[in-house]
């Protein structure tokens, strides 16, 4: 998966290094279609029993990490 999204210059949204823009920032829609994308590709794999778990998540970086606390 890491590979999957560094491929697609994604990596920053699920390792931190990306902030989150505020709300009234012009960069945070951007940001948020941005964020949109790896969420996808990492609940479309999980079973549909995990994804309803993390389906609330808000950002990619929430989603991996809840996924990496439960299998690490």
């Amino acid at each position: 998966m890491q590979r999957a999204l560094g491929a697609k210059n994604k990596l920053v949204f699920i390792d931190g290094s990306i902030p989150i823009p505020a709300i009234d920032d012009l960069k945070r829609q951007s940001w948020e279609r941005c964020n949109h994308l790896p969420r996808s590709w990492i609940l479309n794999p999980v079973t549909e029993s995990f994804a309803q778990t993390i389906v609330f998540n808000d950002t990619a970086l929430s989603v991996w990490e809840d996924l990496k606390e439960r299998f690490a």
